[in-house]
This record gives structure tokens, sequence and C-alpha cells, in this order.
């Protein structure tokens, strides 16, 4: 009999003779931990090596979305093959299959981003960065070594109360926060290191929660910016509450993975700027870096505004979701803060490379051609205002109006939108700035702590204006909200005056939009019950509806 200790070996079939090390139930791997992480791994390589031909993909004269199909790819196929064995073998059995399973994927992204003209550091920063969410500032990538802890105890907690109620003979009088075996010590301790770090990160959001980092010359406090959705402790309950009926025990692994994720996040923000990620929780949010990049923090802190990062959500199903290649290689080396294959040779030195239509030599990040480029910036203007114009004549039809010509009874200033709704008219002005400028040395350090705190200002001066505040000092002091500051009418001061609703639609060259403008997408939203039409949700892709 095979598995018996004295069968004979079956070569043809890959088995050794003599008695079995693991065997397979339901998919995963039981029996010998060493002999299952072996298999493990195995698989992992026997799995992923077609990622080589998927990143050979090229474009051809009929299809231009290679890029953005190698992305999907190795998000969405290959790096959601792990999860499974994760939550079902537990964390020591696939460790090392999780390792192997990290360094194919990365090795596959930085062949498919081309990041060949980036330094060491820079490879690493952008790697740590693609592995966090796409909502944090990342491209989906999930580190599965990272996630380990919060599969195992996600796990644990769906199948603990009906293990009990299947064989209560067996588990009935088990105390799984403190029962001795080597599967429930390594749920405990795998739960004792997520709370723990959840501990040290929500201390960290609440001391900058707590805290102002600077005030506006409208006398308003500002605050660090962190990512919302941090599972809160109530979220995260107690092993011991793994046998109840508690509804939190559904979605405990994202809940849990969202504390991973956030360090993460934090860890990769001190490393930019310069700081002790250790000694964050016991700073100041406007503690002063000591080392790092104004830019790279400043960056980084845009694309992790709301929906910088909803292009890489878009599957090439309709052709509104196609991105061609070298677009997409752009917004990708851009994010993740890679030099642009695109502008290698743009950016000579020695004044040999090509210049911006100011004069300015065109860098190897971008940053010039962003602010200074060769065409201006209406396109990408007129682009995002066809956009948005889109999105409301959906909601609210005919009382959406774009650029109309008869404002002059109300406003100094044409608006980009208007919107009469229920007797009040509401005037909409679109902005697009970068919140990093043509010379990286120049870039302000706010924008490294604050949402926004690089553009937000320039907007609301265009568009609301602000009043006079009387010192002393004669000097506005950003630190402490006090000193003078001098007035200036905004574009639509009469507007305001004329009790119009004037909002200011902020959008960042990194993608990410205004707090104003998802306030205006949320209550969009909530018009149409949050419900797609028929053909609008067949218009979209699985990834990207709402």
């Amino acid at each position: 009999l095979r598995g018996a200790p004295g069968a004979l070996p079956d070569p043809a079939r890959g088995y050794a003779g003599g008695r079995l090390k693991f065997t397979k139930v339901l998919g995963a791997l039981v029996g010998d931990r060493a002999a299952c992480a072996k298999k493990l791994v195995e698989r992992v390589q026997a799995q992923l090596a077609p990622l080589e031909k998927a990143c050979r993909l090229r474009d051809t004269r009929r299809c231009n979305v290679a890029l953005q199909v190698q992305m999907e790819i190795n998000r969405f196929c290959a790096n959601t093959s792990l999860v499974y064995f994760l939550r079902t073998m537990g964390v020591a059995a696939t460790q090392e299959a999780a390792a192997m399973h990290d360094f194919l994927i990365g090795r596959a992204f930085h062949s498919i981003v081309g990041d060949a003209h980036a330094d060491g550091g820079e490879q690493q920063r952008a790697e740590a960065q693609a592995r966090l969410p796409v909502r944090l500032g990342g491209c989906g990538l999930t580190r599965q070594a990272g996630i380990a802890d919060a599969a195992c105890v996600g796990s644990w907690a769906l199948v603990w109360r009906p293990m009990q109620q299947l064989c209560p003979q067996l588990f009935g009088g088990v105390d799984l926060a403190t029962a001795p075996q080597e599967a429930f010590v390594e749920l405990q301790r795998a739960h004792a290191r997520l709370m723990e770090a959840h501990a040290r990160v929500s201390g960290v959001w609440e001391k900058w929660d707590d805290d102002f980092y600077d005030y506006n010359k409208d006398g308003e406090s500002c605050k660090a910016f962190h990512p919302e959705q941090l599972a809160t402790r109530q979220e995260l309950l107690p092993i011991t509450a793994f046998g109840s009926e508690d509804d939190y025990l559904k979605g405990a692994q994202r809940r849990f993975s969202s504390i991973v994720h956030h360090a993460a996040w934090l860890k990769l923000l001190g490393r930019l700027r310069g700081q002790d990620v250790d000694a964050a929780r016991g700073a100041a949010p406007s503690a002063a870096p000591v080392a790092g990049s104004p830019r790279e923090a400043a960056r980084f802190i845009s694309v992790s505004q709301a929906y910088a990062g909803a292009f890489l959500n878009a599957v090439p199903k309709q052709a509104a979701f196609r991105m061609p290649t070298w677009a997409l290689r752009i917004a990708l080396q851009r994010r993740l803060g890679l030099p642009l294959t695109a502008a290698t040779a743009a950016a000579g030195g020695g004044g040999g490379g090509r210049r911006s239509r100011h004069g300015k030599l065109f860098d190897k990040y971008g940053d010039v051609a962003t602010n200074d480029g060769e065409s201006g910036h209406q396109t990408r203007h007129f682009l995002i205002l066809n956009a948005l114009y889109d999105a409301m004549r959906r909601v609210y039809g005919g009382q959406v109006r774009r650029e109309p010509a008869d404002c002059t009874e109300y406003s100094d200033h044409r608006p980009d939108l208007t919107l009469l709704l229920e007797g009040l008219l509401t005037v909409f002005d679109l902005k697009v700035f970068a919140p990093i400028g043509s010379d990286a040395g120049e870039v302000e350090l706010r924008g490294g702590f604050v949402g926004f705190g690089n553009t937000a200002p320039h907007g609301q001066l265009l568009v609301h204006g602000r009043r006079e505040r009387l010192g002393p000092p004669a000097t506005f002091n950003p630190n402490t909200g006090a000193g003078y500051v001098s007035p200036k009418e905004g574009d639509y001061a009469r507007a305001e005056a004329l009790g119009v609703r004037v909002v200011l639609m902020l959008v960042e060259t990194f993608g990410g939009l205004g707090p104003a403008l998802v306030e205006e997408l949320r209550k969009g939203a909530e018009w149409r019950a949050n419900k797609l039409t028929a053909s609008e949700y067949d218009e979209t892709t699985w990834s990207a509806r709402t």
C-alpha cells in the first residue's frame, strides 16, 4: 500500500517509497513541516516560472498596452497565488515559500517597470513602495511574508467556532489563547506581534492627530498627513473571542493586514524624511528631518492622497481604460521616484540636453517637464476637466454646464463648471498643480508632512483669496499662526459676495484629488445611490466599479 513503511518507490509518480512525509488535504500540504516547506518552495518556483515570459511582452502595432497587462498579471494573478497556503499551512511552514515568492515577484516588478537607470537605493525604495496597497501610494504588490501573521490570525478567526461545533470532543474544552500545542502557539505569537505593531502605529497616528504641524494664512491649523482606514482596537478581536459570533471575525485578515500596511507606510515615510521611525511615536509631526529628501517625502505624501493611484486599477478591457505603455511607464516611474526612461536622453549633462520652454535643462525625474513643458499645461487641464464634466453630467444631467459664457452676471472670472441644483448655484474651478517644482532643491518641506501642503495654499489663494489679518508680529509665523497677513481678492470674490457657492477642484500632477473635489464626487455618488446604470456597468471594469 502506497504510504506504508514497506511500500516500494515509484519514481515516475514522485514517490520515494516508505512512509509519506506529507500529503495533500484540499490542496494544502500536511505532514512534516520541513518536507511541506520544501515542497511548497518548489511549487512557488514552478508556478511563477511563466512570469519570465510575461516580462518579455511588448507592444505591437495594434496593441499598445503590454505594460498594463504585465502589471495586471504580476499583481492580480501571480502575487495572489500564495494566499491560500498562508491561510491553511501556518506561518512557519510557509516562511521559505513566502520569501521565494516575494523575490520572484520583485524581480518581475523591476523588469516590468524598467528601473535599469536607477541606483540601488532608488530601486529598493521603489520596491518597498510598490509593496504597499494602491490607496497607500503603492502598486498593490503585497509582500506575502509580511501578511503571513495576518493570514494565520484571519484563518483561525473564521474556522475556530465551526471546529468547536463540529468536533466538540476534540476542541470544545480547548482555550485557544493558552493552549500549548504548536499550531496554537504559532497563532498566539502571530496575534501578539500584530497587536504590538498596531499599538506602535496607532500611537504615532494619535500623536500626529493631537498636534498641529503648522497654521495657514487663514489661521487654520494643519495636521500632518497619515493614511486612514487603520483598523481600530475594537475591530481587532482578542483570541479569546474567536469562538464567538462577533461580526468582526469576518474579514479579520483584511483588518489585521491593515496593521502591516500602515506600519510599512510609516517606515518608508520615515526613511524618505530621514527620521528615526522608532522615535516617531514620541516626536511631534513637525520634527525636522535629520537627513533624507524633501522631494521624495513630498512625492510620497502626494501619491498617497485620495485616488492618486486609481489608474492602477484600470483593466484594459474597454478603450477608456487602456493606457499606452509609454504613458503608463512614465506615470509608474514618476509615482515610484525612479528616473524616467523617456527622459534619459533629454537629461544630458553639460548643457547638451534638451531644454524646456524657459531654458531649463530637463531632469531625469521629469520635474522640469511637469512644471515647464514645451507645450504648456493646457492639454492636461482640458483632459481632466472633460473627465470631471462627464462624471458630473452622468449624475446631474443638463444642470451641469462647462465653461459657461454667460457668467458675467455673477462672476468676473469664467468658471470651469457650474451646477444649478435645487435653486443653489455652485461654480467649480479646476486647478492642476505640481507638489514638486522644477528645482528639486527648492521643494518646500511642508509637502512632505501635510497633504496638499505645497499646492492647496496657492489654489485657495487664487480661487478664494484671503482676508487681512493683523499682527503682531509684522511677519506671519506659520508655526504659531500669528502675524500680519495681507489681503488678496480671489478670482470669485464677487461671486461669493453674491451668495454663489465656490468649490476649488484641486488635482495634483501625481493624481491626488483635493478634499473639496473628493467631497463633491461623494455627493454625486450619493445622489445616484452609489449605483451604475446598465450601460455604465458595461463601460467600466470589475476593478474600477463603484
